[in-house]
């Protein structure tokens, strides 16, 4: 193990996590400068279309400063700027990524609140395209705010009432979005103030973080669990070469040991474990987690085994079994325990807390066995009656065994070659 790699990792990361919690506020802002920009359309706009009476006119087109004079009518007084994106069709541009809205606007007259817009498009309410029917979301900003650059955050803005009611927005549509933008604009807010409005729009920027604070935080918990990991899998190898050349010498000896203990707990017709390997199985589970909550009990016996016996012989009942434990194996998980109990007489611990699971889990073993034919020179069909308890609390293994063999019991009155559930505990 190189401890000098691993010092120098560590202190890597820790760097690195020094910059991202302190430096992530030094860090500078990515930009999106939308004005100036040649790409966009500028479009001043009023009631008139509408029968009113204001009027805009550009003061200085160049600079990008124009008059706007409202005037009351029988119509809602309207009169702004917008920039547009693009000609039909409509470009949108996604600014979800983004964090505010950074705006440089000159105000003369005698409102005392302007509002900032952005119409956005979504197939889903705006299907034509069309900028009048895009989202409306919309911030107020007092005139008295604007006299230098002002930032605005997107979280600020709110999606209009009127325009929620005029195309009967659903709720789920109703909250902002940024991510399709087709136009930003600028018009006054109420209360209306009638008269003479000037405007000069020096910029608009969008400015957010090149990474969010909490991805940044992410990266660092998984530099960290890196480091650990590369460190405990170095260690786990080092442990494995040392722990195999010190066990050089006694594999011989462990293997001779090893065969003689699992012949001890192993049915040695079946190949399976027996009573004493259940034993041990269960005294581990009880070692690791102090009880058997999370394990189903399910004891499993074969119909008119006895007859069977009789008809074909004690072979014959000996060929039936074993393969009979080796279809069972074939449908039971790695985490699961299966052991013959005795005769014909078979248990499983199936790990499991659903008693879906595990009755499905047994009715797929007993499909299985009815499904199956056995001696296939003198063919037989058998069957399996099954009886299963869920395991709770710090219930005792004989208690749960108690009420998964009434279960059992059950089963073989009912008619056998079925599954019952027994009562809890």
């Amino acid at each position: 193990m190189n401890i000098k790699f691993i010092n120098f990792l560590r202190l890597f990361v820790l760097a690195f996590t020094i910059f991202a919690i302190a430096g992530h506020a030094f860090l500078p802002k990515k930009k999106l400068v939308l004005h100036p920009a040649k790409a966009s359309i500028f479009e001043l706009f009023t009631d008139e279309g509408a029968g009113g009476k204001s009027s805009v006119e550009w003061i200085d087109a160049e600079n990008y400063r124009w008059q706007c004079i409202l005037r009351e009518s029988e119509t809602y007084p309207v009169c702004g700027f917008s920039i547009v994106l693009s000609e039909r069709p409509y470009k949108t541009m996604d600014l979800s990524s983004y964090d505010a809205l950074k705006i440089k606007l000159r105000y003369t007259g005698g409102a005392q609140k302007i509002r900032v817009y952005l119409r956005n498009s979504n197939p889903a309410y705006n299907p034509s395209g069309d900028i009048e029917e895009a989202k409306f979301e919309s911030i107020v900003i007092r005139t008295s705010d604007i006299e230098q650059e002002t930032e605005i955050q997107l979280s600020e803005f709110s999606v209009a009432d009127w325009w929620k009611d005029q195309y009967d927005i659903p709720r789920n549509l109703s909250q902002p979005e940024f991510n399709a933008v087709i136009a930003i604009g600028i018009d006054q807010a109420p209360p209306i103030q009638y008269g003479t409005h000037q405007y000069q729009l020096s910029s608009l920027v969008m400015t957010g973080d090149w990474i969010k604070q909490e991805t940044l935080y992410l990266y660092v918990i998984l530099s960290w669990m890196l480091v650990l990991a590369w460190e405990v899998a170095t260690r786990l190898i080092l442990l494995y070469r040392r722990a195999r050349r010190d066990s050089a010498n006694l594999e011989a000896l462990q293997a001779e040991t090893d065969k003689f203990r699992e012949l001890s707990h192993t049915d040695l017709l079946t190949h399976i474990a027996n009573r004493s390997g259940l034993d041990i199985h269960l005294e581990g589970i009880i070692e690791r987690q102090g009880n058997l909550k999370g394990y189903v009990l399910m004891i499993l016996d074969i119909d008119h085994f006895k007859r069977v016996n009789d008809q074909r012989g004690h072979d014959a009942g000996d060929r039936i079994l074993s393969q009979f434990a080796s279809l069972v194996s074939e449908s039971v998980r790695a985490d699961d325990f299966f052991a013959r109990w005795g005769g014909e007489e078979f248990v499983i611990m199936l790990k499991t807390t659903d008693t879906g699971t595990a009755l499905a889990v047994a009715e797929k073993i007993r499909l299985k066995i009815h499904a199956e034919t056995m001696e296939p020179q003198r063919p037989l069909k058998i069957t399996v009656s099954i009886g299963v308890a869920m395991i709770t609390g710090n219930e005792k293994f004989n208690s749960a065994f108690k009420r998964a063999d009434k279960a059992l019991y059950q089963a073989k009155r009912g008619g056998r070659n079925c599954v019952i559930l027994a009562d809890k505990a």
